[in-house]
Formats: C-alpha cells, sequence, structure tokens
C-alpha cells in the first residue's frame, strides 16, 4: 500500500515480501499537501517498533486485509495507538479481490470502539486497493481531514502471518513534538539507554566550559541513560539578525541539525545565537527558551550583555542556570509533560513552579534573575520537582 502511494516498490526487496525495516516516506496530495509516511513492520516479532511508532506520529493508519480480518497485531496496533493518544483512520486494503468483505472488518472493529461514520461513529475508513489503486486519493484526504496540517508524521501499522524475521532497531521522531512530549524517554532507559546533546552554535557564541558542565552534571544527575550522555558541539554560520522568532528558530535547527535518534540513543538539539528573542516585551529579555520536545535556544548574546560586569553575574553562570531552567521544561517542568505529584505550579506564569529559589521558578530565564546569581550560586531544583521527575522514570 505505501509503494503504492510513493508509487515505488520497496516491498519486492523485502524477505516474504513484508516490511522488514522502519522507512519515512514523504508523499504529495493532490493539492500540493505533504505527507511523511513512517512504515513499521507488522509482523508479530515487531511489537516494539509499533509500540514505539505509535509515540512519534500524528495520525495512525491501521491497515487491515479486506479479505482476511482484524489479527493480534490489529488489536494491538489499537491498544499502541489509543495509549497514546493518537487518532486512527483505518485503510481496508485488498478491495480489488474477489474475497474481500470490508463490512465484516468494520463490523469486526466495532468491538475496538473504531466505528465508521456509516455507522454513526467518528472514525474515517477508506476501502483501498494497493495494486490497482482503489480509493488512495480518498485515504490522503481522510488524512487531511484528520489533521490539517501542511506536514504530518504518518505511521502505518500492518500485520503479516510470514515468519522467520530478525529483530530491527527502533526509531523515534521527536523535534516536531509538543514541549514535555519526550520527558519520560529522556528520564527513563526503557527505551532509550543513551543520549546525544548536539549544540550549535553562531559565531562567537560558543557555550562557556563551566556552562558544559553544568549541563553535563544536571543530565547525569536527573536522566537514567546508562549508556551515558555525550555532547558534541558543530559550529553554524550567523544570519545577521537581531532578533530571532520561534519559527525562525525551528527553521534554523532544522537547516543544521544532523544528529537524530538511531536505535537506543535520543537525541535533543540545542541552539545558541547571536541575536535576541523576538518575542521579547519589557525590560525583562529572555535569555533561553524551549519550544519542542527536544529543542531549546539560548540566546547567548542576550547574556553576554548581562553579565560578567559589576554586579552580574559570571557569563558561567548565568549560561548555566538558563541552560539547567529550560532542560527542566523539556523534561517536562512543571506540569507539561511530567505530572505533579503535588500541586506546585505558579499558575500566573505557565509551566514554573511556585517556589522562589527553585530552578524552574519562573524569573530563571529572562533578566528579572540577575539580581539572584550575582554571588555565583545556581539555583536548584526543589524537592517537589525532584519528586517530578523521578515518578517520571528520573532519578
Amino acid at each position: 500500500l505505501l509503494d503504492s502511494l510513493r508509487k515505488a516498490n520497496v516491498v519486492s526487496g523485502e524477505h516474504g515480501g513484508i516490511t522488514q525495516h522502519i522507512g519515512a516516506y514523504k508523499v504529495k496530495t493532490e493539492k500540493g499537501k505533504s505527507i511523511t509516511f513512517i512504515d513499521t513492520p507488522g509482523h508479530a516479532a515487531f511489537t516494539e517498533m509499533r509500540a514505539r511508532g505509535s509515540k512519534v506520529t500524528d495520525i495512525v493508519i491501521l491497515v487491515v486485509a479486506a479479505d482476511d480480518g482484524v489479527k493480534p497485531q490489529t488489536v494491538e496496533a489499537i491498544k499502541h495507538a489509543k495509549a497514546a493518544k493518537v487518532p486512527i483512520i483505518v485503510a481496508i486494503n485488498k478491495c480489488d479481490l474477489p474475497a474481500a468483505d470490508a463490512q465484516k472488518i468494520k463490523n469486526e472493529l466495532l468491538q475496538y470502539e473504531l466505528i465508521a461514520e456509516e455507522l454513526s461513529g467518528d472514525t474515517l475508513f477508506a476501502e483501498v486497493s494497493a495494486t490497482t489503486k482503489k480509493n488512495l486519493d480518498v485515504l490522503k484526504e481522510n488524512i487531511m481531514l484528520k489533521k490539517l496540517l501542511f506536514s504530518l508524521s504518518i505511521l502505518f501499522f500492518t500485520y503479516s502471518c510470514d515468519d522467520g524475521l530478525g529483530n530491527e532497531p527502533l526509531i523515534g521522531k521527536y523535534e516536531e513534538k509538543e514541549l514535555g512530549y519526550a520527558a519520560n524517554d529522556l528520564l527513563s532507559n526503557s527505551s532509550f539507554s543513551a543520549l546525544k546533546v548536539q549544540v550549535l552554535y553562531q559565531p562567537g557564541m560558543q557555550p562557556t566550559t563551566g556552562g558544559l558542565d553544568y549541563l553535563e552534571n544536571f543530565l547525569n544527575e536527573r536522566l537514567n541513560k546508562p549508556g551515558g550522555i555525550s555532547i558534541i558541539l558543530k559550529s553554524i554560520p550567523t544570519e545577521n539578525r537581531n532578533s530571532y522568532s520561534v519559527n525562525q528558530l525551528i527553521d534554523l535547527e532544522e537547516q543544521h541539525r544532523d544528529i537524530y535518534n538511531e536505535e537506543d540513543t535520543l537525541s535533543i538539539c540545542f541552539l545558541f545565537v547571536d541575536a535576541e528573542y523576538a518575542g521579547n516585551n519589557g525590560n525583562a529579555k529572555a535569555l533561553g527558551i524551549a519550544y519542542r520536545s527536544t529543542s531549546m535556544t539560548i540566546f547567548q548574546e542576550t547574556i553576554k550583555a548581562n553579565s560578567g560586569g559589576p554586579l552580574e553575574p559570571s557569563q558561567s553562570t548565568l549560561e548555566s542556570a538558563v541552560l539547567g531552567h529550560e532542560m527542566g521544561h523539556i523534561l517536562g517542568l512543571v506540569n507539561v509533560g511530567t505530572d505533579m505529584v503535588n500541586d506546585h505550579q505558579d499558575e500566573a506564569h505557565g509551566a514554573h513552579c511556585d517556589v522562589e529559589d527553585c530552578l524552574m521558578y519562573y524569573a530563571a530565564e529572562t533578566t528579572a534573575s540577575l539580581g539572584n546569581l550575582t554571588g555565583g550560586n545556581i539555583p536548584e531544583l526543589d524537592a517537589q520537582c525532584i519528586a517530578d521527575l523521578r515518578a517520571n522514570g528520573g532519578k
């Protein structure tokens, strides 16, 4: 089915004629929209891959053969998708065959609360044929109806009765997900045992040795990563901007980031830029911002301008405090992906702690915090924030 969508023939080279490798393919709709399909094996041996896949996509396409029916892997895939709270579209394939019975498939899926619209439900179904390409346009239209975005990550859940397949590595794509989405995977070692931090910095904006040491110690202190944590630096060119919006930061990251999740290693990306935040309002300027599940930016030019002088903290101290604060947000603090054990959220300032001397206090990410750092002491996470992280798989 995916081969038909992308007008290719990948499956012919797979053992037994079924998917054995995870692949990601971009397809254009008739209206010019982009859909990225992530294809995972449907064989019973690949349950972990399907569970992983359901957490990295916007929509799950559940593929069921019209001449066969609901299999144990189908049920498993439904459970994974529902656990990840990802919407499901059902593609009933092989509808060109004489033995095809799409209504039987719809009836079988009723018990799993996947109810077609004609049966007064809200699940989108497409009766398709990979061979004749019947209704592939309907499937793509259903996807765009379900999630009206320019670019989507879509996971195909399929099944097969072939045996004798080996294990395959897991993949995960977090860089387009919302803040806090990857918190558990970062904190625990249940899915990823190692972490790579790619630091992209513009000319003159390289992080201090003290800041990097603090970051490494902070991560090792809070994350369960027995495979180790590594920090990789990469210089990138300036864009000669005075300021960056979040969308511009995303574009900058996507242009230069080249380290992504691989097997059991999760990756995150930090930018150190030579401009200020476009959303600055008033006298308090943003020193850093975490804006996606594995992405943050340090406004190094602003940090340098507000450190090292009389009654100001050192650059290393200020940089470390901002790194720790924004990393806390990526780890789901406060209440943005890591649930609170006890209520300590500062309602007036969103995802922040209401304890003033905590690292996650709202002022720590702006120049309003400077007076608290002049002694060189970097705020620490308070007991409530640490309890939240531990409850979500951290140390």
